[in-house]
């Protein structure tokens, strides 16, 4: 009695798993591997199957021994970080099942995690460049600082992301996040809302481009790695720069020109940063003068650029880009930069020039016409709005400017 009924006791043992004894969620390693050790309580022959019920399960999956107590399930496949085809993961049930009759069978869900948290750098991105390093010492940036591009003396918030694909993020969080290299003079990071971000704040006191590396570590243990070294994994690397202050730009009072008559000399004076500068006309070739007038320099006082020239028969019919097409408008962009280094303070300013046909004979008589063009728009290179003096014609003897007799004030000192 005694040995059947220990066989009894035996026998009736509900087969269950030891090891893991819940579902567990493991995540593809860099190398592109998962396992997981599986243990049951009963000799048994070990499969796979679909956690849908249908179909045979993916051959990249296996469980090794077949037979046994104990098994080996390894799930392997080419590791796609950041890849929108990543992000869903595999759901596969190992199955152990009993040699007695009738058999009995236990069932573990494994869930696998095809992607590691994913985190990639912040462009530096102005107005017409992109840069994916530092720029070169001496390169002139222009645009408005947003993101991994500030500058000095101007708060900063730069928020950086866990990769993630309709919102779901890569890896598995909560996620934790290490530093290593030193920030920008004046900058932090600071927790996001949740794990999936932090953000870069502050205000930068020098002109510089840096960089500092970024990780994340997931809650499998799994890493980001900068998605741009195929070799090895590696921490992300981000980029900062920081342009210096924008540069002052002044411009006085000045008349519209006419085809064919010389332009009386205006002189347009920069301010600030560390001379001497260097003046031209808007780079991109869009905002630019009549095609009589040009800019110089005098080389006794370097702060200032002239315009002068005269404009040629038919520029009145003409425009150029950002004239639309309007006849007479030549909008134009003067910028200006400094000699600093690693990078040149920059400051902008747009006259708002019309060139029109010269008067032939112009009449005495008439009422007056008031007349207010629109002011100066003046910009550095950070993209702020710099004080700039805007005017207003307040008599005119015609209704055509071209025979205005006109007195001209400032609303500004």
């Amino acid at each position: 009695m005694g040995c059947s009924s220990s066989k009894t006791n035996q026998t009736s043992t509900t087969l269950h798993f030891t090891l893991p004894t819940s579902g567990p969620t493991v995540e593809l390693s860099p190398a592109g591997i998962a396992t997981v050790n599986l243990a049951v309580n009963q000799n048994v022959n070990w499969s796979l199957a679909n956690s849908n019920g249908f179909g045979t399960p993916p051959p990249n999956a296996s469980v090794s021994p077949l037979t046994g107590t104990t098994s080996t399930f390894t799930y392997t496949a080419q590791v796609q970080p950041c890849s929108a085809g990543a992000i869903t993961p595999v759901q596969i049930e190992v199955v152990a099942t009993t040699t007695t009759s009738p058999p009995e069978s236990a069932v573990m869900p494994v869930t696998v995690v095809q992607s590691a948290p994913c985190l990639a750098a912040l462009p530096i991105s102005t107005f017409s460049q992109i840069f994916n390093s530092c720029p070169a010492a001496g390169t002139v940036i222009t645009g408005k600082p947003a993101g991994a591009f500030m500058q000095v003396g101007v708060f900063a918030q730069a928020p950086i992301s866990a990769g993630s694909q309709g919102g779901v993020p890569f890896g598995v969080p909560p996620f934790t996040w290490t530093v290593t290299g030193t920030l920008p003079p004046g900058l932090s990071l600071s927790p996001g809302q949740n794990t999936t971000s932090v953000v870069l704040t502050g205000t930068p006191t020098s002109s510089s481009c840096s960089s500092f590396q970024l990780q994340i570590k997931d809650a499998q243990g799994g890493v980001s790695c900068d998605p741009t070294v195929k070799t090895s994994c590696v921490p992300t690397t981000f980029t900062i720069l920081a342009i210096p202050q924008s540069l002052g730009v002044q411009v006085p009072p000045y008349p519209y020109p006419y085809d064919g008559v010389p332009y009386p000399p205006l002189a347009v004076l920069a301010s600030g940063g560390s001379p001497p500068y260097t003046w031209v006309q808007d780079p991109s070739g869009n905002s630019t003068l009549p095609p009589g007038l040009a800019l110089s320099t005098n080389g006794s006082n370097p702060n200032y650029t002239i315009i002068s020239g005269t404009p040629n028969a038919g520029d009145s019919l003409l425009s150029n880009g950002a004239g639309n097409g309007t006849a007479g408008a030549y909008p134009t962009l003067l910028q200006v930069n400094d000699s600093q280094q690693p990078y040149p303070a920059v400051g902008q300013v747009t006259l708002n020039i019309r060139d029109y046909v010269a008067p032939a004979a112009c009449s005495t008589s008439g009422a007056p016409l008031s007349v207010q063009p629109t002011g100066n728009t003046a910009t550095g290179n950070g993209g702020h709005s710099l004080a700039a003096p805007s005017w207003q014609i307040t008599t005119c003897k015609e209704p055509t400017p071209s025979c205005c007799a006109a007195s001209i004030t400032s609303n500004q000192p």
